[in-house]
């Protein structure tokens, strides 16, 4: 027995210390990973280490660190292709910060202050949105959903614990007011409306979102409120023989249209090439990317993800191999 007892203990310093090790990312070093025949070793140390906290905050803060080490194993497996384990380990950090939120509230019915640990809650949360955010602009669609979900139920957590996500704060503070609308279902709290699309879906395919309400003749860029008048991106793309146009987005007044109808376009781009010229073209339909030009479509500047096309008169001419400066 005693044997048992000092391999345990032996078991749970050698891994904290492994979860101990510093790191300059957003996540601690995961340890043992889901997928190894080992892993029920790091089960066994977490339920020793829980068993051992006491007090309900000192248990807040353990989840929020389990929470911590389950996003960082998630973030692995998603590195690794395993998907399906991805998913699973995404379902046991949402129940970490259930635990921790359960002891919050804990602390709340008992009349206690929970200032320090909800703030703690509300920064590590936080964190993980950011984390979860980035992953689901390169997910493939089948693990877009639970993204999805586990970005609006870490949210739904902050909110219940007393605090604020990023992007609230940072609509607060930039004069915005929180609303409600009706947006995409890929859609997640506090969308960029400075773009389009975000909340034009029809009603079958949107569902109830926090937005960011600036105003008249403002929008939300999914960190402040800004100007319409103002560009809402910029970009410099660098083309071969040492060529550049400097490009700057602007918003365009929206347009309801009927159900079954396609959208209509809205927005502009100015343009400045490298040989001097300057373009200031309309936004116009696309079944891919943005697509921007002049009237008589004699110059069309055609953005998809990093790079540009540059047709003039139908045809690729001086400004080839067009990529977004790093």
């Amino acid at each position: 027995m005693k044997k048992i007892i000092y391999s345990l203990l032996l078991l749970t310093l050698l891994f904290g210390a492994i979860s101990a090790l510093a790191q300059n990312t957003d996540l601690p070093s995961p340890g043992i990973l889901p997928d190894s025949p080992f892993y029920f070793l790091k089960a066994w140390k977490e339920a020793i280490q829980n068993f051992f906290t006491f007090g309900a905050e000192n248990k807040a803060k353990q989840f929020l660190h389990l929470a911590d080490v389950r996003l960082a194993e998630y973030q692995k497996m998603i590195e690794k292709g395993k998907t399906e384990i991805a998913q699973k380990t995404l379902d046991k950090y949402q129940k970490q910060l259930d635990h921790a939120l359960q002891k919050i509230e804990e602390l709340k019915n008992k009349g206690e202050d929970t200032t320090s640990i909800s703030q703690k809650a509300e920064d590590t949360i936080n964190k993980h949105i950011e984390v979860l955010q980035r992953n689901l602009e390169k997910a493939p669609e089948a693990a877009q959903k639970g993204l999805q979900n586990a970005i609006e139920n870490s949210s739904k957590v902050i909110e219940k614990s007393g605090g604020k996500t990023k992007k609230e704060k940072s609509c607060l503070n930039s004069g915005g007011t929180i609303a409600t609308a009706s947006c995409c279902q890929t859609a997640s709290d506090f969308p960029n409306t400075c773009l389009i699309g975000a909340c034009g879906c029809s009603p079958d395919n949107s569902k109830e979102i926090k937005t960011c309400n600036c105003g008249t003749d403002e929008c939300f860029n999914g960190e402040k409120c800004v100007s319409t008048n103002s560009p809402i991106a910029q970009a410099t793309y660098l083309c071969d023989g040492g060529k550049t146009i400097q490009a700057a987005f602007y918003k365009g007044e929206e347009h309801a249209v009927e159900p079954g109808q396609p959208p209509v376009p809205s927005g502009s781009v100015k343009l400045v090439l490298s040989d001097g010229r300057s373009f200031d073209l309309a936004k116009t339909l696309s079944a891919d990317g943005g697509r921007y030009a002049n009237i008589d479509e004699s110059f069309v500047f055609w953005d998809k993800g990093d790079t540009a096309l540059v047709l003039e008169n139908g045809a690729e001419k001086d400004y080839k191999g067009c990529l977004i400066a790093e």
